[in-house]
């Protein structure tokens, strides 16, 4: 028999909250979620699939850069109700961008690159100023560091929907409340 883990137990319950929180919010609408590899970004998106299943849809921002992180968000969510689609820029996009000498031009370049995508997909996947994106946010996070997720949600691009609702189930949350919380969901 397991030990009887109090604190897992609590996490548990915070868990179901959260779902409980997003699926009141959301009511019968999607849930567009942008996951890049962070224990924060999936973490959210597991709570979106908790609270919503099938009403959300998971878009992997696959960077070039972190390809073991890709194949880790599909072992994650390889059960899951949420359907996950998979961005990548262009081999040409990625292939210019890597002459630059500037890494942070070239990191903030292919995030545009990614957002005009994601935006492109969430209209193409019917999304509309009725439906919500969920945000990876959580408390101790400096103003100034945004999660790639985040940075495409965020991002001023041509095709926007400017007026999408957002959740945001990690707000209130500190970094190490997050960890707890993946833990108890099993993520890594």
């Amino acid at each position: 028999m397991k030990n009887f883990d109090r604190s897992h137990f609590a996490w548990r319950h915070v868990i179901g909250s959260k779902a409980y929180e997003i699926k009141d919010i959301v009511k019968d609408g999607l849930v567009l979620v942008g996951i890049d590899g962070s224990v924060e970004s999936k973490v959210t998106a597991s709570l979106v699939e908790k609270a919503v299943g099938n009403q959300g849809l998971g878009v992997i921002l696959d960077n070039g850069l972190f390809n073991e992180s890709i194949k880790d968000i599909e072992r994650t969510f390889l059960k899951s109700r949420l359907e996950l689609i998979t961005l990548r820029p262009d081999k040409e996009f990625l292939k210019a961008t890597s002459y630059l000498k500037a890494p942070k031009l070239e990191e903030a370049l292919i995030t545009a690159e990614l957002a005009k995508k994601f935006w492109d997909l969430a209209k193409l996947s019917g999304f509309s100023e009725k439906d919500f994106c969920a945000s990876s946010r959580y408390k101790d996070i400096p103003p100034n560091q945004l999660s790639l997720g985040d940075s495409v949600l965020w991002s001023s691009v041509p095709g926007r929907i400017d007026r999408i609702g957002t959740v945001a189930p990690l707000y209130d949350l500190t970094k190490d409340e997050v960890g707890q919380v993946a833990s108890a969901l099993e993520i890594e």
